[in-house]
């Protein structure tokens, strides 16, 4: 999931290497198919017994949340979330967490 959401997807958002600086958007919306495969993934791994359908707070939670957060903050068209509703509402529920909002600000990448 790193591999794909971050070093693949966001990290293009984050530190852009097009002409100037700017974001390679053929590159992204080359990797976007990826991206949204790996969102099917979470989607799914959310319906079953796992550590994220879990009440606890576990590691899993702790390195999914930024990826996660991170994308909501793309633009529209780029932010992959709300096509995956148990993601948004996984991400929602860890935003609850006094933890998750201390860290995790809204930053418009």
């Amino acid at each position: 999931m790193d591999k794909v959401l971050v070093r693949e997807y966001l990290l293009e958002f984050a530190f852009p290497k097009g002409e100037n600086n700017s974001i390679r958007f053929d590159v992204v919306k080359e990797v976007q198919p990826k991206a949204a495969a790996t969102f099917g993934i979470i989607e799914q791994l959310l319906t079953e017994k796992t550590a994220l359908s879990s009440q606890e707070f576990t590691i899993a939670d702790a390195l999914l949340a930024p990826m996660l957060h991170y994308i909501s903050c793309l633009p529209a068209g780029f932010n992959l979330i709300g096509d995956y509703p148990k993601v948004e509402q996984y991400l929602a529920d860890l935003m609850t967490r006094p933890s998750c909002q201390k860290i995790l600000t809204a930053k418009k990448l």
